[in-house]
């Protein structure tokens, strides 16, 4: 069976949740490339937040952001159904420069709510896959700490937003896939990583229709058919009513598919400016 078509409409940026942060940095450098290009080149990716009339951003935080900021009220976007099973949700690992373990653990342990509890690296890796706890800190070396927490979904996610911005000031973040390839052959040495958990779905769903956020980059969807290079113009999302903008786009869209635009690739690709 051949993949359909994205579904890529035009949504008000106020129904627009998101399940992340934002850099502000990024924010700014994408609303100037915005302005000057007058381009949305990829659709953030939405789903429908059950019993709402809301849609959570599974990717295009920062793209639905820098429109907002640039006084958009409508997003071209790429809605799918997030039941599918063919859309997984993985996550990132960070992997920390330029900080001791000693220098990081001491810092952590001074955020209100967080523990640090030292535990075996194969332990600490399958809790935090299992969410089992709120992540895991693990060095080349080989020392490891669990990072606990109590409370609620939302309480462990504002601890890990603090966690994140504590660190994020002291040291250089990479980010790696948290895949079965990684281990702590990963790392280079004197690095440290830290494991976020696997959210499941329906926590993500939670988390949004809560009103809470997870630290930006650690999430990561799976999504087959992504909308890529669509270049939607800005300009007439600038001009009339909501309603009206729909209709433009709808047409604009069918237009590039009757035009053949469009081209499915189903073998797994390499960006190389991203």
């Amino acid at each position: 069976m051949s993949e359909p078509l994205p579904n890529v409409q035009l949504v008000a940026l106020q129904r627009c949740v998101l399940h992340e942060s934002v850099d502000p940095q990024r924010v700014t450098r994408l609303a100037a490339a915005l302005r000057r290009d007058d381009l949305l080149r990829n659709p953030p990716i939405v789903a429908p937040l059950p019993g709402r009339d809301e849609l959570v951003v599974l990717d295009g935080a920062t793209r639905t952001t820098a429109l907002r900021e640039l006084g958009y009220g409508a997003v071209a976007a790429q809605i799918v159904r997030y039941a599918d099973p063919r859309i997984e949700l993985h996550s990132w690992v960070h992997v920390l420069h330029g900080i001791s373990a000693a220098a990081l653990t001491r810092g952590l342990r001074s955020i209100a709510g967080l523990t640090l509890r030292p535990i075996e690296t194969e332990l600490a890796l399958r809790d935090a896959r299992s969410h089992a706890a709120a992540g895991a800190l693990l060095t080349a070396a080989g020392a490891a700490w669990a990072l606990c927490c109590d409370g609620a979904l939302v309480d462990e996610a504002r601890i890990l937003n603090a966690m994140f911005a504590w660190y994020a000031r002291q040291a250089t973040v990479q980010r790696l896939p948290h895949d079965e390839h990684f281990g702590l052959a990963s790392l280079p040495a004197d690095s440290v990583a830290v494991i976020f958990p696997r959210y499941s779905k329906s926590e993500l769903l939670e988390l949004a229709a809560a009103g809470a956020v997870l630290p930006g980059g650690i999430t990561r969807h799976i999504i087959p058919g992504r909308a890529l290079r669509v270049n939607v113009p800005l300009q007439p999302l600038r001009e009339g009513s909501f309603a009206l903008q729909q209709r433009w786009f709808a047409a604009w869209f069918a237009e590039r598919i009757a035009g053949g635009h469009a081209r499915l690739y189903t073998e797994p690709t390499w960006l190389f400016d991203e």
